[in-house]
């Protein structure tokens, strides 16, 4: 009798586990979830993404706008750290944009009829991360993006010079590499609708800006960008206002500055008279 209940038993078991494993991965499967995103749309939600609201010190410290309140509001009014609002940049940046475009540029590599979207993720790769650079110097770039793609949450940080010079190579490479005669993604660049003569441009714009940063310490080394950036031969530098890369806003499209400077914060914060009078 023993051997007969031990024998149920395990029998019991052994369907018990069976029906566990029976079409689990189908009943896990969320069926209104994408599994695969079209690069393209993931390029378009980067740029969506790379205004950073900044209250707290860019715009003050440029006297865009100004709040004469301490506590939580205390940070480059008062020439203070405030890691609440230090860190908005950082935490935005790589979560956002920075993501997106990793997965773009991996998704489009070495494939032709993505040839200009992957130059393009190419350029404002860079640019976001020359936001990152010249606002907190050493910052993660070679690991950057690893723990969405390979569950590595400690990136190592890289020095500031070396990805200023990685940086430079994205923008030369990337701009000389778009092509006018292949195929563009249309609407799904907010900035251009996929104009490369313009992104040729933009990229030559962020390149001249980059040089910018050399002026004090390595005069030669700016020259040589600045003569490279403006070389008209690679299709020059922005000419007016209708090269800006700027998305406009709309019913779709809402400006999350004025959203929050106009609600429940517009008390707190006052347009600087330096900006008013420039």
């Amino acid at each position: 009798m023993k051997k007969i209940l031990v024998h149920l038993l395990m029998t019991a078991v052994l369907y018990a586990s069976s029906g566990c494993d029976k079409n689990f991965e189908e009943i896990n499967t969320n069926p209104s979830l994408a599994s695969d995103l079209e690069p393209a749309y993931l390029f378009s939600n980067a740029q969506r993404l790379s205004a950073i609201a900044s209250y707290h010190y860019q715009g003050e410290i440029v006297q865009q706008i100004n709040t004469p309140y301490g506590g939580l509001l205390a940070a480059g009014n008062r020439n203070i750290i405030n890691d609440q609002h230090a860190s908005e940049a950082f935490n935005a940046i790589y979560t956002g944009p920075i993501r997106y475009l990793i997965e773009v540029t991996n998704k489009t590599e070495g494939k032709e009829e993505q040839h200009n979207l992957y130059h393009m993720a190419r350029i404002w790769k860079a640019y976001c991360f020359q936001l990152l650079v010249d606002t907190y110097g050493d910052v993660p770039y070679t690991e950057a993006g690893l723990g969405y793609t390979q569950a590595d949450y400690l990136p190592r940080y890289d020095p500031a010079e070396a990805i200023y010079d990685a940086i430079m190579k994205e923008y030369i490479e990337a701009t000389d590499a778009l092509d006018p005669t292949r195929s563009s993604i249309g609407s799904a660049d907010l900035f251009y609708g996929g104009t490369i003569d313009r992104w040729k441009r933009l990229g030559n714009s962020l390149l001249l800006r980059l040089g910018m940063r050399y002026t004090k310490i390595d005069e030669e080394k700016a020259r040589s960008i600045v003569a490279t950036a403006t070389d008209p031969v690679r299709g020059g530098v922005m000419q007016s206002n209708e090269d800006n890369a700027l998305i406009q806003f709309n019913a779709m499209y809402t400006n999350g500055t004025s959203n929050a400077l106009l609600g429940g914060e517009r008390a707190n914060y006052y347009i600087g008279k330096p900006f008013v009078d420039f």
